[in-house]
């Protein structure tokens, strides 16, 4: 009932836009994906973790690689629309420009069924110390172009999940899943920030509101509304015309513990990243997820107009990331005690172009605590014990395409090495996977909600994986993609009856081969 309401609602926005005369700022974003796939040909229904009943119309979840789209939250295949009425006009004074857009996102999903949520609405405020933003053209006009010495102000009214801090997104952090009881309430968020031709420097906060729990439950606003704040900063220079050095940190009220030691023992996150860029050709950028929308399609993800073609010139971009958070976790080694637990990350990013090739390297390094920073820990609120061992997730991947002009084709790889991250020790019952049973083993995590134990003496393994793809571009609005992958996965267990009536875990087949067929619009 909730999704036809809200669908009804698009539907009718929709129309108003179209019955009046179209305005400059207005602008939607839509990408429509039409897929005929199969995640694994080798298997048949309930064979595998991720079910696959066999080839059928729609996305499937096994066709992605842990090392793929790491700088965006999306897999490029969803349908999905971006709704923007965006304003900006020069201010009273004339070295002032102000800007607003309400950004809505609709995520098509399930039946027809229609996700409707803010996607980082702003008010956005510039003032310019250099000179005038409106300067008159040759013809009698007038352009607003603001100089590069300028100071903004963003304001978030309801979600600021586009000013987070690190850099490449699977590795960005300060996102509104810090705060530990978070729910669907709005995180509003201000940021701060000067610009100039040596680079950048930035102040920001983010407020939320979330139940907070007191170790004496009949003291006044025990499990009562209370408000929790984020503080962030960061700073960037131009190092000369091909070095760029960023790094940016804060901190953050996560929350209240729930653990029944430490009831009301507050949990704190904060820590810093920083980012080393040489680069020739290609700028060292940010996420299309970090980005403000406007009214432009070149601020926003070009997946469908990419055509690497640069002349015989040879354009690089080489960036180093690396990130170290602490949180105050319940101590499990010591009743009613808390204590600080690192967290680190980091990356190494290549990507090349030379006349229509187009390569990219990645090598990711992420520890356990920094996977399941927003949980937090493995047993949610409690650090790991002293006494456990944690395999961090370690990933590497090499892609790239080939236009070919004349055709409007593009034929691209992708092969990659994971080896995933593991929990060795006492496990405690995880809620996500019940049969995870309490004792001695080692757990296998792939993510924050994908928990997989191994039978008992075995080790984590590599998985190895490769993908051959082709685009064909039948004009800016519409592609046709095809792809085939592979992945050798021999982590991925079951649970069988044994001999003597019990359940025991057992490896499934380790070989997954998939492909998929898409037609996509982008308009």
């Amino acid at each position: 009932m909730r999704s036809t309401v809200v669908l009804s609602g698009f539907l009718a926005l929709a129309c108003v836009l179209m019955s009046v005369p179209a305005q400059a700022g207005d602008w939607v974003d839509t990408r429509l994906t039409f897929i005929f796939s199969d995640d694994n040909l080798l298997a048949g229904p309930g064979e595998t973790l991720i079910n696959s009943p066999g080839p059928d119309f729609g996305p499937r979840e096994g066709n992605f690689f842990p090392f793929e789209n790491l700088d965006t939250q999306d897999s490029g295949q969803e349908t999905l629309s971006h709704l923007v009425l965006y304003g900006a006009f020069p201010g009273f004074s004339d070295r002032l420009l102000t800007e607003a857009a309400l950004v809505l996102r609709a995520d098509l999903w399930g039946r027809g069924s229609v996700s409707f949520r803010d996607d980082g609405s702003y008010i956005k405020l510039t003032t310019s110390l250099q000179g005038p933003v409106v300067h008159p053209c040759e013809d009698g006009t007038t352009e607003v172009a603001v100089p590069d010495r300028n100071l903004e102000l963003t304001l978030f009214p309801f979600t600021s999940e586009r000013f987070r801090l690190g850099y490449q997104y699977d590795l960005s952090w300060g996102d509104q899943g810090i705060f530990t009881e978070l729910s669907d309430r709005p995180v509003p968020a201000l940021r701060l920030q000067y610009n100039d031709g040596w680079g950048y420097g930035f102040v920001g906060a983010k407020t939320v509101q979330q139940l907070q729990a007191m170790s004496d439950p009949d003291e006044p606003g025990n499990n009562e509304l209370s408000v929790f704040y984020g503080v962030l900063g960061g700073l960037g220079l131009n190092l000369g015309e091909m070095v760029m050095v960023e790094a940016n940190g804060g901190y953050f009220q996560s929350g209240t513990n729930r653990k029944s030691d430490v009831l009301g023992e507050p949990i704190d996150s904060g820590g810093g990243s920083v980012r080393v860029s040489l680069f020739d050709g290609i700028s060292p950028g940010t996420s299309v997820d970090f980005r403000l929308y406007q009214n432009t399609p070149e601020l926003v993800d070009s997946y469908l107009l990419r055509e690497p073609s640069f002349a015989g010139q040879f354009s690089w971009l080489v960036s180093a990331e690396f990130s170290y958070l602490v949180q105050t976790l319940g101590d499990p080694d010591v009743v009613g005690g808390t204590t600080n637990q690192p967290a680190m990350a980091g990356a190494l990013n290549l990507d090349a172009s030379i006349y229509h090739w187009d390569f990219q390297v990645d090598l990711v390094y992420r520890d356990l605590a920094y996977m399941l920073r927003n949980v937090p820990s493995l047993d949610p609120m409690n650090a790991f014990p002293e006494d456990s061992e944690q395999d961090p997730e370690i990933l590497a991947a090499l892609s790239g395409q080939y236009y070919i002009p004349g055709a409007h084709l593009s034929p691209g790889f992708l092969v990659g090495v994971q080896l995933p991250a593991a929990y060795r020790g006492l496990a405690p019952t995880l809620p996500a996977t019940p049969d995870v049973m309490a004792g001695e083993q080692t757990v296998v995590i792939r993510s924050a909600r994908n928990y997989e134990p191994l039978p008992p003496g075995e080790d984590v393994l590599p998985v190895y994986s490769a993908k051959l793809s082709l685009r064909w571009d039948l004009s800016q609005l519409l592609s046709i993609i095809a792809q085939a992958q592979y992945s050798r996965d021999p982590n991925s267990t079951r649970l069988e009856d044994n001999e003597f009536g019990y359940a025991t875990r057992v490896f499934r087949d380790p070989d997954i081969l998939g492909f998929a067929i898409l037609s996509q619009a982008r308009f």
